[in-house]
């Protein structure tokens, strides 16, 4: 995925002018006839037009590559598995292997999943720093 820095601005695209927005049927009309295969209408379903004009203010060329919703459960899912395992004592082998259980995990896969995202965690941190210095 292609990632814009911080500060990198782009010029706005100037559709949020009186006319446009008076006219905003007819540009979607002509954006959908330039590019067939686009997920344009349904950004504007869910977020509105102004949020659309944004998004592609910002985004105008790129590639955006959504997760798709089995990576988005299990992402949820071994976040708030770690969660849980982080707040317990996992030394206490009954402890953690309730957290498995309740995840549907082994208690060896569930510290896996653990592990990994202390990893992750940390590196997040690391990252976080070194930006603010």
């Amino acid at each position: 995925m292609t990632r814009i820095p911080k500060h990198v601005t782009h010029p706005p695209l100037g559709l949020l002018d009186s006319r446009a927005l008076r006219r905003v049927d007819l540009f979607f009309f002509v954006l959908m006839d330039a590019v067939a295969d686009t997920l344009l209408p349904e950004i504007v379903e869910v977020f509105g037009h102004e949020a659309m004009f944004k998004f592609l203010n910002h985004f105008a060329g790129m590639t955006i590559q959504v997760p798709n919703r089995v990576v988005i459960e299990r992402s949820v899912r071994d976040t708030s598995l770690f969660h849980e395992l982080d707040r317990i004592d996992r030394s206490d082998a009954a402890a953690v292997g309730r957290v498995a259980q309740q995840y549907g995990r082994t208690v060896e896969d569930a510290m896996v999943v653990y592990h990994r995202l202390r990893r992750l965690l940390r590196r997040m941190q690391s990252v976080s720093r070194r930006g603010k210095s």
